[in-house]
Order: structure tokens, then C-alpha cells, then sequence
């Protein structure tokens, strides 16, 4: 007879703008020593390869860890041009409180570049979580400009204008450019009092590495910044993935448990 199995649930909640989020919480057969939730990066989803890759890796340490898709990205409702850096916090936030109702309350956030940035944001506002940990997240969001300076102009002028990413078109707007300068991650760490842990390539070619020590330089006193030598910023290689959730679990285990 084969062992039994972590198991999965479909969850779905409100996000920030209302819209119906889809989640995934992957639960392990025991009591769960930490319940973390997961943010994916810009225009990625929940079941991106480096975040599954983790994801299970904790829940075979017997951690608790709820993935979802931001508002009009992935399976969940919403117009992707509605969405703004203020909504991902927001669904953050959301993803967490349905934990905290119908579960627990979460210990620890783990989030992937503007997912990242977004855990950050989102901690000083959720009481019990003890740690943040962020891959490849730029210390302010309105980095993600930096690549899109091209079509700015073109924002400014009409409202909006569309973009390449991965192969897809996207639609960014005004609204979601003027919001992402509104944001101050280094205000939310004054904020927070929790254990900060930064992973980053020092070879990122999309956010650099010296984002991640300024985060450092913000960040409360229990923190640590692991360089991944030869990471890309997607995290690709499996071993990649692996490390950082070999460290990632102690981490949580040690700052985040259960109450």
C-alpha cells in the first residue's frame, strides 16, 4: 500500500477589488508547524515552476502553504488593468484573513519579486505573521518601471498602453503606474518587527542585487540575505528552487511557528 500524501484544496476568496481570487493550500498529513502564504511574481501565477518547486518541498517538512493568483492574473477573476501594486496588497491581506477564518492565522509570507515587494508591504498589517521571506524583490515597486520606460510616455499621454511579457500582451495603466510610486517599503519595515530573510542572484539581471541590500539595510534585526550565485531572477534550476527552501523552512521554522 503506498504511503499516504500531502493533500491540496481549491480555495477561493474576495481579492481586493472584490473580484473571486483562486488559491491552492497544499496541507501536510500532520499539524502544521507554520502556515505560510505565497504571492507570485508580475504577471506570473500560483503554479509557476520555482513556487511549486518550494512549495512542496515545505509542505514535506509540514508546513501549511497557500498559493493564489493576484486579480486578473491566473484562474482568478478580474481585469488584469484593474489591478494595481495597492490591490496585491490587498489580496495578500485577503488570502490571509481567509486563513485566520477558516484555518489559521498565517506565521510567515514568502513572496517572488513584485510578490515580494507586496509581502513587505503587506506585514506590518497582519499581526501574526513572524517572518517575511522574498526571492528577487526590488526595494522599491516602482522598479518594475524600469522596464517598461519605453511605453511611459505613451501611459502618460493616452491612459494606458500595452506591453510584451512572456510571449503575452498586458495592458498597464496610469493608475497602476502613479500607484506603484505611492509605495514605501522602507516605511512598512519600520513598521514591522518580524524576521526578514532576502534570497537574490547577484547575477539578476531584472532586479539587481543592490536592491536586496538596501532591503537589508532597512530591515528589523533578525535578517539575513542569501546570494544565489548563477541564479536568474525566474529561478529556473531546480537546485535553485531547492535551496531556497531548505533555508527558507529553517527560517520560518525558527522565526514563524504556530502560536
Amino acid at each position: 500500500m503506498p504511503a499516504p500524501r500531502p493533500h491540496a484544496l481549491e480555495v477561493r476568496f474576495p481579492g481586493g477589488t472584490g473580484a473571486l481570487l483562486d488559491g491552492r493550500l497544499d496541507l501536510p498529513l500532520e499539524d502544521p508547524r507554520a502556515w505560510v502564504v505565497m504571492a507570485h511574481c508580475f504577471t506570473c501565477n500560483k503554479h509557476y515552476l520555482a513556487l511549486s518547486r518550494i512549495a512542496h518541498h515545505w509542505v514535506r517538512a509540514g508546513l501549511a502553504v497557500l498559493r493564489f493568483d493576484f486579480t486578473g492574473t491566473g484562474e482568478s477573476r478580474g481585469r488584469f488593468s484593474e489591478a494595481t501594486f495597492s490591490t496585491y496588497v490587498a489580496d495578500l491581506q485577503a488570502a490571509a484573513e481567509h486563513l485566520r477564518r477558516h484555518y489559521a492565522p498565517p506565521t510567515a509570507l514568502f513572496g517572488h519579486s513584485l510578490g515580494g515587494a507586496a509581502a513587505l508591504a503587506a506585514a506590518p498589517s497582519i499581526p501574526e505573521v513572524g517572518a517575511v521571506l522574498t526571492l528577487a524583490a526590488p526595494s522599491s515597486p516602482a522598479q518594475l518601471l524600469d522596464h517598461f520606460r519605453h511605453v511611459l510616455p505613451r501611459i502618460e499621454a493616452e491612459g494606458e498602453a500595452r506591453v510584451e511579457i512572456g510571449g503575452r500582451s498586458w495592458r498597464l495603466t496610469r493608475a497602476f503606474v502613479d500607484d506603484l510610486h505611492r509605495h514605501d517599503l522602507r516605511a512598512a519595515l519600520r513598521k514591522w518587527a518580524g524576521a526578514l530573510a532576502l534570497f537574490h542572484g547577484p547575477q539578476d539581471r531584472v532586479v539587481p542585487v543592490e536592491h536586496a541590500e538596501r532591503l537589508l539595510g532597512w530591515a528589523p534585526a533578525a535578517r539575513a540575505l542569501v546570494l544565489l550565485e548563477g541564479a536568474d531572477h525566474l529561478l529556473t534550476e531546480r537546485a535553485d528552487a531547492e535551496l531556497v527552501a531548505a533555508m527558507g523552512k529553517g527560517w520560518i521554522l525558527r522565526y514563524a511557528p504556530p502560536a
